[in-house]
Formats: C-alpha cells, structure tokens, sequence
C-alpha cells in the first residue's frame, strides 16, 4: 500500500450543496477553503451554505420523507449496503482524502473509514431484521 499522503485524488471534488437529489449552488454563492492542516495550502473550497439553503433542504427533505418513511427494512438495507460497499471501494482514497483534510495519521483514517463501513453494514443488518416500515 503506498502511504504517501500527496499521491492524488482521483475523485471531483463537489463545491456545490447536494438539496433535493441534486447538486445545487450555494443560494449567496458563498466558498470555504479547505486548508491542509500539514501544509496550510488550500487544496479544495467547498459551498458556503446560507439559511436560506438550509430551509431548501429542508424543505426538500420534508417533501422525500413520504416515501422513505413508507420503504420497508431490508428496502433501507438495501441502500445501506450500497453505500457500505461503495466505501469499500473507495477506501484509500477516502482515507487520503481525511488525512489531507485534518492531518490524521494515515493508518487511523483507515480505521475511521473502515469503521465507517461496518457500523453503515450495522445498521443495514438492524434495518433488514426489522418487520414492515420503519418509523423514521
């Protein structure tokens, strides 16, 4: 395993807010940067959300909540399991990416990502063994 923390990220970047299945623009455009705690480089700017922002997703997530809160456990576990798996995938590069983000050691992002993984496979198995519709 290469344990260079500058080898690069392959994955883009989003500087956008994801509201309502999608990628959106910050409502006042706003940016951060993401500065690299072992470098003091900005290496990313990310959205800036405002109020205004959060009461879209909010507003959005309301709209959704109808239909989540009608799918059944082992529907639930389904994405779950997708999302565990599509951690799996990108496990170094995820890793990577948080020591570059908060300058961790590379083997404890590991830890984290993989920890992040199985609690996410966790709640999959929970949700899978649970009867009928889940109360969200």
């Amino acid at each position: 395993m290469d344990t260079r923390v500058d080898s690069p990220i392959s994955t883009e970047l989003k500087n956008q807010l994801f509201i309502g299945g999608r990628w959106v623009d910050p409502a006042e455009g706003g940016r951060l940067a993401v500065i690299n705690p072992a470098t003091e480089e900005t290496f990313h700017e990310v959205a800036a959300a405002t109020a205004a922002d959060v009461n879209g997703a909010v507003a959005a997530a309301r709209e959704a909540f109808p239909a989540w809160g009608s799918t059944t456990g082992t529907e639930r576990a389904a994405y779950l399991h997708a999302i565990a798996e599509a951690i799996r995938a990108r496990r170094e590069e995820l890793a990577r990416m948080e020591v570059i983000d908060n300058g961790k050691p590379l083997a404890e992002a590991l830890w984290d990502i993989d920890d992040t993984r199985c609690i996410t496979n966790r709640s999959a198995s929970r949700a899978r063994s649970s009867p009928g519709t889940i109360p969200c």
